[in-house]
């Protein structure tokens, strides 16, 4: 088969865990409040009691750009299928066509729909891959199979950088065991990560948690085995995956000055307002914002649909 293919100029290889994701484009999905702090168009009620919009955005973490965000008004809610699968779509659309034939996605837990889940696995093509990991809410069904793991199931977590947080978090397979994976898709997988809980999750632990004395958390995932990328299979690996999913800023205090039918951006370091050369808003609201490697090798139909 020969050496891996080297990215293109200026496009890094994401790197999970000390492993790089040879050929994958890896697009992340979150969304971020901003406050307005005067009656603008689209602004409403947040669910953090606050006043202002509740944009969905996704971004490419190879490289840091963003691709899509509509400025969705303060009460949109959070696992809304229609604008997941309508952000998602535009900002696969950005990507040039050289980078949509392998795509990981990672949404947080607000992406736990069946909707959704069967959307990414309808993205796959004869010449493309669609992956993914998604944040799972727990359930008492959930917690019923946590239970059951026993001790040996569980094995160290890994940070970053490959190496074993020794005793400080632990992933084991749940796939297995939980009965409410027979309601979803084919091949799904759970993998489950305990941490000690902080001062602050003590108020909000399951009984579960109290008895034991871990904190727990869920990912659901498409993933077998990437190509190329060694250990993917495994448990641990796919946590740190999902781990690594980037950020954004929970709120922006500052007001949006732009109208709910132009993309906007998130005021934070990762994510640049694109300037007139490279941002035209798509249909729907939804624009781009790539001034890096992606939009030095973008075609221009691709931001002219």
């Amino acid at each position: 088969m020969g050496p891996p293919r080297p990215p293109p100029a200026g496009v890094p290889w994401l790197t999970v865990a000390g492993k790089p994701l040879i050929g994958w484009v890896v697009i992340d999905m979150d969304a971020t409040l901003i406050t307005a702090h005067s009656d603008e168009q689209g602004a409403a009620a947040t669910f953090k009691k606050g006043y202002g919009h509740h944009p969905l955005g996704a971004w490419c973490a190879n490289t840091t750009e963003s691709l899509a965000m509509p400025l969705r008004p303060g009460n949109a809610g959070s696992n809304t299928v229609s604008d997941h699968i309508r952000v998602l779509d535009d900002a696969i659309a950005q990507l040039p066509a050289s980078y949509r034939r392998k795509i990981l996605i990672r949404v947080d837990g607000a992406g736990a729909t069946h909707d959704l889940m069967t959307h990414l696995e309808r993205l796959n093509r004869t010449r493309r891959n669609v992956r993914f990991t998604v944040g799972w809410a727990i359930t008492d069904a959930d917690e019923t199979a946590i239970a059951r793991l026993p001790e040996t199931a569980w094995t160290d977590s890994l940070g970053q950088d490959g190496t074993a947080t020794t005793g400080q978090a632990h992933t084991a397979e749940l796939t297995g065991l939980d009965q409410r994976l027979d309601n979803w898709n084919t091949g799904l997988r759970l993998i489950v990560r305990r941490t000690r809980p902080s001062a602050r999750h003590a108020k909000n632990l399951t009984a579960l948690e109290r008895s034991t004395g871990w904190r727990y958390a869920i990912v659901a995932t498409d993933i077998g085995r990437l190509g190329r990328v060694a250990g993917s299979h495994q448990p641990q690996w796919l946590d740190a995956l999902h781990r690594a999913h980037a950020q954004p800023a929970t709120e922006d205090t500052r007001s949006p000055d732009a109208s709910p039918d132009v993309t906007r951006q998130p005021r934070q370091p990762q994510t640049r307002a694109a300037d007139g050369r490279v941002q035209k808003p798509r249909p729907g609201g939804v624009g781009l914002a790539l001034d890096g490697p992606l939009a030095q090798s973008a075609e221009l139909r691709t931001f002219n649909p």
